[in-house]
């Protein structure tokens, strides 16, 4: 595509996002410009990992540029988007890295290995024990600082999380399950993370809090049938003495915070939200429990964000989502639509 043709798309693009949001776009602009915005990242740096391009495309900048993280999985792994585009694009351990066409093999490869191994350390060293229990003491001296009594506490690597079951005395003695997910993925309707903790506490017969970096905002659409409580917090938590190892490499999609820092999210759930609206989000909860736990604990709704077949992954995350009953989430049932028809369009 010539130049000004190229330009001329972009500004049209651009102006009816003015009106719309990305994915409210056609298929193939969307495509465009997901191509043109990578190919502007491109003339800074050698190597884009897929955090890279979902920090820059989907998590700052006008709203209504974002693209949520799912649909820009859908549109670099389509068929059209890698036949058209100006780059290579490689997999690695399910995670895309995107380089310069021009850039020879050897080269590639080099630059790929140095970020995957940033990436593969940031990740471990997320879910280590020294990691989690720090997250777990602020967990800790956060739900004591506004009275909710400590039952106990538990750090699980595997999964990355750590958690604490609390009571509070002054509400009737409710007791809240409330877990902190230390990842960088985002979380869907249909991720592990809120079918664990959701069965974990119907099992034990109290509420869920779930806290999390990334949660997709048409989730708390369903946290609000589920009567759960959530809250997402934009960073994994880092120590300061970590990030100062890798101040070498580009991680602005990492955000940190230090031991010291409290948790205002849950602060100002257990402090504000939780005394409001805890016997409405305890009738609801009570009411769909049995129903949504059967749904969660079905061996096929869960699919990672990371799955390679979104095919699948979409028709399963809609399945879900019909088998909900409450018209509350018809939000959320028509962005799966529009995924299911960006996939199929640009899959052709």
């Amino acid at each position: 595509m010539h130049t000004y043709s190229r330009n001329k798309q972009i500004k049209e693009i651009i102006s009816n996002l003015k009106r719309s949001s990305l994915l409210g776009l056609s298929s193939e602009d969307i495509c465009f410009f997901v191509n043109y915005r990578i190919e502007e990242l491109l003339l800074k740096h050698d190597v884009l990992s897929f955090y890279d391009i979902r920090y820059n495309l989907c998590e700052v900048g006008p709203w209504g540029r974002r693209l949520d993280p799912l649909a820009l999985k859908i549109v670099i792994n389509s068929s059209r988007f890698q036949k058209h585009s100006s780059f290579e694009i490689t997999t690695k351990n399910r995670l895309e890295y995107i380089t310069r066409a021009k850039i020879v093999l050897p080269d590639r490869e080099v630059a790929i290995r140095a970020q995957q191994t940033i990436i593969d350390n940031m990740h471990q060293y997320a879910k280590s024990d020294y990691v989690l229990s720090a997250i777990t003491e602020i967990l800790v001296n956060t739900c004591q600082a506004n009275d909710y009594r400590i039952l106990r506490t538990e750090i699980n690597q595997e999964d990355g999380y750590s958690e604490c079951l609390v009571r509070a005395d002054r509400f009737n003695n409710a007791t809240l399950l409330i877990r902190y997910y230390n990842s960088e993925n985002w979380i869907y309707p249909d991720s592990k993370e809120i079918s664990s903790i959701y069965n974990k506490a119907v099992t034990n017969d109290c509420m869920p809090i779930l806290l999390a970096p990334k949660i997709f905002g048409s989730c708390f659409q369903l946290f609000k049938i589920l009567g759960m409580f959530a809250r997402a917090n934009y960073y994994i938590f880092l120590p300061c003495n970590y990030t100062e190892k890798i101040s070498f490499v580009r991680h602005e999609y990492v955000s940190e915070r230090t031991e010291d820092h409290q948790l205002i999210e849950l602060n100002d759930l257990l402090e504000n939200v939780i005394p409001k609206y805890l016997i409405a989000f305890k009738e609801k909860h009570n009411h769909v429990s049995s129903e949504a736990c059967s749904i969660f604990m079905c061996d096929n709704h869960e699919l990672s964000v990371e799955c390679c077949d979104l095919s699948q992954r979409l028709e399963g995350l809609s399945a879900f989502l019909r088998q909900l009953k409450s018209t509350k989430i018809d939000g959320l049932r028509n962005i799966v639509k529009k995924w299911l028809s960006l996939f199929n369009d640009l899959n052709k």
